[in-house]
C-alpha cells in the first residue's frame, strides 16, 4: 500500500467513523452467523465508508450551502409578511 494511504487511514477518526467502522464488522461477523447475504453487503458497504472516510454522500455531502449576502435574506422574509 502507498505511504500516503496507510498514512489518512491513521489519522482523523471522529466517532462516526468509529462507529460505521464497528457496525460494519458487527454486521458481517453476524451474517455469516446467520448465514444471510443482506447484512454482509450493508456491513460491507460501512466497511468501505470507515476506511475511505466518506459518507452517505461523500466527504462534506451533506453540508448545506452558504447563501450569499442579505439578498437571499430579504427574499425569504418578502412572504412572511
Amino acid at each position: 500500500m502507498n505511504a500516503v494511504k496507510l498514512k489518512s487511514l491513521r489519522r482523523s477518526w471522529p466517532l462516526m467513523r468509529v462507529l460505521r467502522l464497528a457496525v460494519g464488522v458487527f454486521a458481517i461477523a453476524k451474517a455469516f452467523a446467520i448465514r444471510e447475504w443482506l447484512p454482509a453487503i450493508a456491513g460491507a458497504y460501512l466497511l468501505y465508508t470507515a476506511f475511505a472516510n466518506t459518507g452517505c454522500c461523500g466527504v462534506n455531502g451533506c453540508a448545506l450551502p452558504r447563501q450569499g449576502g442579505s439578498e437571499a435574506g430579504e427574499e425569504e422574509d418578502a412572504g412572511h409578511d
